[in-house]
């Protein structure tokens, strides 16, 4: 009676407008269409006694319908009561449709189950339809997508590169991960969306789109980029674009590799392969005017020892002179520059060094303050005292024009290992260092001024009042003892200046100063050189104190001489 009742609802359910169908052949059809389906369908009264399964519960339950129709459905899987979770007891109680999915260990799956009330005339449950699906392998699927997605979630997170993700026709940033935000110092994915407004002219905005549609179109597009953080620091990176598909949507992933030190190591190189072709000029120039001044001060002196005092030409003469001996001065700080110095080298101490010249330099210019921090038991260093003596004296006048009203001069001291990666493009050799830092509190540099501060000429003051080749020679000076200078500097913030000298393991010997005057003498002496107007001068200049001189314009030349010569 109750599957008759069970046909009869089915009837008015699914074909109650289907009147040109009679009532066999919609029993049929129905049978055919619930027998079909893959997901269990019963049909149940209030108390869970079965009416009927379709074939997939029977072959689920792997009984026959005379062992399960008139049953509990509980009972059918072992059990002696209802389920805790059972979606026909909650459907009887609201008179609504309820779906509750549970595990059930008597089969090793997951259902979920839906029941649908079917009410009688007086809107009470008569019995409820339940249509129950295997949701195992869904469930499991979804476990691994998630574990998917944690994993590549940890993976977007933890990333050291940055990772943006962007709307490929708007160009709208969809997601960013940590090392995004930590680079641009930023709190959120949403402070990122204004990304235009951290880009430096003359990247922008819509130069940005045209690369993301381009990769959109063209595949993987690969750039260099100039960016701003937060704190107003620009940074360059290194883009890659990328088409991806996520959710079954088109995006574009930008990676990104944060290369400012590799710009600035490779601004670096080029700076002093630039100077060491100025350096390269500079000497050849310097060498053949320290030629023309050598023979021009040499006839002077002649002059000048040959001239009484009293002569109208005599004061001409010390001007020239004087003149002359300002052009080798230049010709000098050039060579420093150019690597052509001639340098007399001894291990010494920096400090002692420094503390000397610091204290004259103090008495000069009372009104700047010079503060001192030196390490004790720093390294000795080999070089030519004289020379960077000069290199400190040009480093602290530099800072005295920076702060033409006074301030604060600051010099450290310190012992340093310096790395491969620093070296290389400095042109020195990886070791032990002493690190020479000399900070001002002046007007500082802009950019411009800062990479070129160590070219030859190159000077920020007026017109006559500078040769520009203050700071060139102490670039010189300090790259021909195998160190290595730079500055760091911004306008209105001072300038720092650091100078890395090898470190040598000989002690620094005791200054001796030499003692007596220099006196003639009746030696011979051989001269080469390969401007005859030098020698000629030379030679007149020795032989008037005393001495008997052979002269020779090359090296063969003063072989030859010397054998003619050699008993003399």
């Amino acid at each position: 009676m109750a599957e008759r009742r069970a046909e009869i609802i089915c009837d008015e359910l699914f074909f109650e407008r289907s009147s040109d169908i009679n009532s066999n052949d919609k029993t049929n059809l129905l049978r055919t269409v619930i027998n079909g389906l893959p997901d269990i369908v019963s049909l149940q009264k209030p108390d869970h006694t079965v009416l009927f399964y379709n074939e997939a519960g029977y072959r689920f339950l792997g009984r026959r319908p005379d062992q399960v129709d008139g049953k509990k459905c509980f009972e059918l899987i072992g059990r002696s009561a209802p389920c805790e979770l059972c979606a026909t007891r909650e459907a009887t109680i609201s008179g609504k449709t309820e779906t509750i999915e549970k595990y059930l260990p008597e089969y090793g799956v997951w259902m979920e189950t839906r029941a649908i009330p079917v009410l009688n005339g007086e809107g009470a449950v008569e019995m409820t339809i339940e249509i129950l699906r295997d949701t195992t392998d869904s469930r499991r699927m979804m476990r691994e997508l998630q574990k998917s997605e944690e994993r590549f979630r940890t993976l977007f997170e933890e990333a050291n590169v940055a990772i943006v993700l962007h709307d490929k026709d708007t160009g709208r940033v969809i997601d960013a991960n940590l090392a995004t935000l930590r680079r641009y110092g930023l709190s959120s994915v949403w402070e990122l969306e204004t990304n235009d407004f951290w880009m430096e002219p003359p990247y922008s905005f819509n130069e940005a789109l045209e690369w993301i549609h381009k990769a959109d179109r063209e595949g993987p597009q690969r750039f260099e980029w100039l960016n701003r953080r937060a704190t107003g620091e620009l940074f360059w990176e290194d883009v890659l674009l990328s088409k991806i598909v996520i959710g079954g949507k088109e995006r574009i992933l930008a990676t990104t590799i944060d290369i400012t030190e590799r710009k600035k190591l490779e601004e670096q190189m080029l700076h002093s392969q630039k100077m060491e072709a100025v350096g390269t000029l500079a000497g050849g120039v310097a060498h053949d005017f320290n030629n023309l001044l050598m023979s021009i001060l040499g006839y002077a002196s002649m002059l000048l020892m040959k001239t009484e005092q009293t002569h109208p030409f005599y004061e001409k003469l010390k001007t020239i002179e004087r003149q002359v001996e300002s052009g080798a001065e230049l010709t000098r700080q050039l060579l420093g520059f150019a690597q052509g110095g001639r340098y007399e080298t001894k291990p010494i101490w920096i400090n002692e060094l420094l503390t000397k010249t610091s204290n004259v330099f103090g008495k000069t210019r009372k009104e700047i303050v010079v503060h001192t921090k030196l390490q004790g038991n720093l390294y000795a260093i080999e070089a030519d005292e004289g020379q960077i003596e000069q290199v400190l004296m040009n480093l602290y006048m530099n800072a005295s024009q920076a702060m033409p009203s006074g301030g604060d001069l600051y010099i450290e001291t310190e012992n340093v290992e310096l790395l491969e990666y620093f070296c290389l493009p400095h042109g020195i050799t990886p070791g032990a260092y002493i690190k020479i830092s000399i900070t001002d509190t002046g007007e500082g540099m802009d950019p411009e001024t800062r990479r070129r501060i160590f070219e030859p000429f190159f000077t920020t003051r007026e017109v006559g009042k500078g040769t520009g080749l203050g700071l060139a020679s102490a670039y010189g000076i300090v790259r021909n003892h195998g160190g290595a200078i730079n500055v760091y500097s911004e306008k209105g913030h001072g300038s720092k200046f650091t100078i890395y000298l090898p470190a040598s393991i000989k002690a620094a010997a005791e200054e001796k100063v030499a003692q007596g005057s220099p006196t003639a003498g009746n030696e011979t002496i051989l001269i080469v050189d390969d401007e005859p107007a030098n020698t000629d001068a030379l030679k007149e200049l020795l032989e008037i104190v005393g001495y008997r001189v052979m002269t020779a314009n090359s090296g063969l030349d003063a072989i030859e001489v010397f054998k003619s010569h050699r008993s003399e």
